[in-house]
């Protein structure tokens, strides 16, 4: 974000810090107003859809927030409001017919409660451009690293000690936390990427990372990977969700098709395994990495395993159903071929003239019936029990 009068703080060139001492007194203010804590402190607030427990306005972790445009007041998000009214406004902008109409911005507030939220905050994709230029010397690199683990992890000024040096947690714990999360290709030219479970964040200097990586690079080609990835997440959530409902259905359902919900399922999952499921989206190397980072802090791989894994554990329980059911079948058909047997080894009876054989025949069928019936429930019940058990 330029400032007219101090373009000079987004130069590389010695004389960058002028603008601070010899400026008017209105872009001194606009300078100020663009502090980094300043930025800090608007993404660790902006990014809450509702406050999670009352002790946060205790420990200041919420401040009440006001959405204004042209001087009005567009919406406020006090504490104690269950959905974000800012979140809600801007969504309603993108998602509802006609934003202006209250019940459908009520809609969008119920899916997105009923959406089984894992997190009360939103997703961090955020660019720092500071002025000057890259740190040369050890004393600045540190400062630098210091201020990049605050973006990565969406901390404040508040939120530091400065009996630690200024950090918000274990200065070792910090700085071995951020180098693992890090992407150092272009660290030493003072270009910092991260990428935590929750926020992806650039940070850099000079006029090169705030007019080309922050305004280009960042919204139109690495956020566009991160949403990809977020997607698979989500799909992966949801598939998780549909997987329990299923084995409910499974477990429960005495329908002569046990596996019609899973069947679905299996074939939405291949379908997305197949058309949708991307390893490599860019051919350029740093695009890779920037992905395959985007995506390994996310836990999808395993995700996807897991999900994998109880498909199939589902569909070898399908068919052992499947399997219990035909063998039942063949066992009934089997009784009751040695029923129809026994009857024709009976029907010479039927020949006979005296007045006792036909009855004798009728209570000899009736008692050969009475036994394959209790012995086909007696194997059906056994075969249930161990069914079950697998």
């Amino acid at each position: 974000m330029r400032i007219d009068g101090a373009e000079a703080l987004a130069y590389h060139h010695d004389r960058w810090w002028r603008p601070i001492f010899d400026t008017p007194r209105a872009v001194f203010a606009r300078i100020e107003q663009l502090r980094l804590d300043h930025w800090l402190r608007f993404t660790k607030h902006a990014r809450i859809l509702f406050p999670s427990f009352i002790e946060q306005l205790d420990e200041q972790k919420f401040d009440a927030q006001t959405l204004i445009h042209n001087g009005k007041v567009i919406k406020e998000f006090p504490f104690g409001a269950n959905v974000s009214p800012i979140v809600l406004h801007l969504l309603a902008q993108f998602l509802a017919d006609d934003p202006r109409q209250p019940d459908q911005v009520q809609h969008l507030a119920r899916l997105l409660r009923v959406q089984n939220l894992s997190e009360e905050r939103m997703f961090v994709n955020v660019a720092y451009g500071l002025a000057g230029p890259a740190p040369s010397d050890p004393g600045e690199r540190q400062e630098a690293d210091r201020l990049f683990s605050l973006a990565l992890y969406v901390d404040r000024g508040s939120d530091t000690f400065q009996s630690i040096g200024g950090y918000a947690y274990d200065p070792d714990y910090s700085r071995e936390s951020a180098h693992a999360h890090r992407l150092d290709r272009w660290r030493a030219l003072g270009t910092y990427l991260g990428f935590c479970p929750y926020a992806n964040a650039y940070l850099g200097f000079g006029g090169f990372f705030s007019d080309v990586i922050a305004a280009e690079h960042v919204p139109y080609h690495y956020e566009r990977m991160l949403i990809l990835a977020l997607l698979y997440q989500l799909t992966l959530r949801n598939y998780n969700r549909r997987i329990t409902h299923a084995t409910r259905l499974l477990i429960q359902s005495n329908k002569q098709d046990p596996g019609s919900a899973f069947r679905d399922l299996r074939r939405d999952f291949i379908e997305f395994t197949n058309c949708y499921w991307f390893r490599e989206v860019t051919l350029a190397i740093q695009g890779k990495e920037i992905f395959a980072k985007q995506v390994a802090v996310l836990d999808i791989a395993p995700e996807y395993a897991e999900v994998k894994d109880e498909m199939e554990r589902a569909d070898e329980y399908v068919q052992s159903v499947r399997q219990h059911r035909m063998d039942k079948g063949v066992s009934a058909a089997a009784w009751i071929a040695a029923l129809l047997a026994g009857f024709a080894l009976a029907l010479p009876l039927l020949e006979y003239k005296d007045p006792w054989q036909p009855l004798a025949w009728l209570v000899l069928a009736a008692s050969a019936a009475l036994i394959m019936w209790r012995i086909v429930r007696h194997s059906s019940s056994d075969e249930d029990r161990q069914c079950n058990r697998k």
